[in-house]
């Protein structure tokens, strides 16, 4: 009985479930709804309207010391020509692709010669 009652219960209307949801319902041609989307975001606004950080933790005296002294170490080793290698260019790397080199060269080939 209770699902009779459920079935003759008289079902909302389109119009009154979308002010319920929505809050406003957009009369006229299907598309009009789509004004609403098509409104520029307000974030941007939003955004704006705080003011930037412009205190920063070097200014307070909180210097982070060994940040600028791995900086100065790296810029004094480029200076003397002893930046670092790119990956896959060190001392290993380059014993490898030599050793490679030299069994891919041989009349015979080994299994790690074709990858």
């Amino acid at each position: 009985m209770s699902t009779l009652r459920l079935v003759s219960r008289p079902m909302m209307t389109a119009y009154e479930a979308s002010l319920k949801i929505f809050g406003f319902r957009a009369e006229g041609s299907p598309n009009l709804g789509l004004k609403y989307l098509r409104k520029p975001l307000i974030g941007g606004y939003i955004a704006d309207y705080y003011p930037s950080n412009t205190l920063s933790l070097e200014m307070l005296g909180n210097n982070n010391d060994k940040a600028y002294t791995k900086a100065e170490r790296t810029t004094r080793r480029e200076g003397r020509g002893k930046a670092q290698t790119k990956k896959g260019s060190g001392k290993m790397a380059l014993k490898r692709a030599k050793e490679k080199k030299r069994y891919c060269s041989a009349p015979f080939e080994f299994s790690f010669c074709s990858g």
